[in-house]
């Protein structure tokens, strides 16, 4: 889709299908529904703003030469620690205070806010490549085709597993098993993501400056798996 329509109409699409879909579940939630309901319908919240991290990403290529895209990348993704951080305080103060319905709508608040700032400063440089421009014989075939996509999507799928996983059930095992109060769990989990934003600042600058990024992965792949394992 974003080869062919571009980044712009995809991200904005992606923003507001999923500010919906939230709605939706909001309404949803005042009439207690069940469990395969919801998880549904958060599957397809997750389906509809996945087309978000893709045209977000690309834009960031297309805006900045190598040498910059580290750093560039490093801040773009500190949307993940940051969100999760202002989820940490917001949603399970609405959800214990008020409930469901109030935690959907905030969500879908916060889809329609970043969808008018995207709206407002996203653009996309006048490219060779862009959609509608020739093709070039290199680009004729599809990138699915190519066995070195799809190692990088399995290798990537891989890194993001875990961290999704401890990110949506940090909070449960902190409250449920370890008995924690709710506003040190939040607190807990945005003190941990504010860090986790430092180092990926920090780990972009220090690959743009060293021209490693590759090394510097794979170490922190393995760092990753010893700390688990060892």
């Amino acid at each position: 889709m974003k080869d062919r329509w571009g980044d712009r109409p995809v991200l904005l699409s992606g923003l507001l299908s999923s500010g919906i879909a939230l709605l939706v579940l909001a309404a949803l939630a005042q009439y207690a529904p069940t469990r395969v309901v919801l998880a549904a319908g958060l599957f397809v919240v997750g389906l509809l703003g996945s087309a978000v991290n893709g045209a977000s990403g690309r834009a960031i290529m297309a805006w900045f030469k190598e040498g910059e895209r580290g750093l560039a990348m490093s801040i773009r993704q500190t949307a993940v620690p940051g969100g999760y951080a202002l989820g940490a305080l917001l949603l399970p103060y609405l959800a214990h205070h008020y409930g469901f319905v109030e935690v959907f709508s905030a969500c879908a608040l916060l889809y329609a806010v970043a969808g008018l700032l995207a709206w407002r400063w996203l653009y996309e440089p006048d490219l060779p490549d862009r959609p509608g421009a020739k093709a070039s014989p290199t680009c004729v075939q599809s990138p699915l085709k190519d066995s070195r996509v799809w190692r990088m999507v399995l290798a990537i799928g891989l890194l993001c597993a875990p961290q999704f996983a401890i990110l949506t059930y940090a909070a449960v095992f902190f409250h449920d098993f370890s008995h924690l109060s709710i506003s040190l769990v939040s607190a807990t989990l945005a003190a941990i993501q504010i860090g986790a934003i430092v180092s990926r600042i920090w780990s972009g600058h220090w690959t743009d400056k060293h021209n490693n990024r590759r090394g510097y992965l794979k170490a922190c792949a393995w760092a990753g798996v010893t700390i688990r394992y060892g």
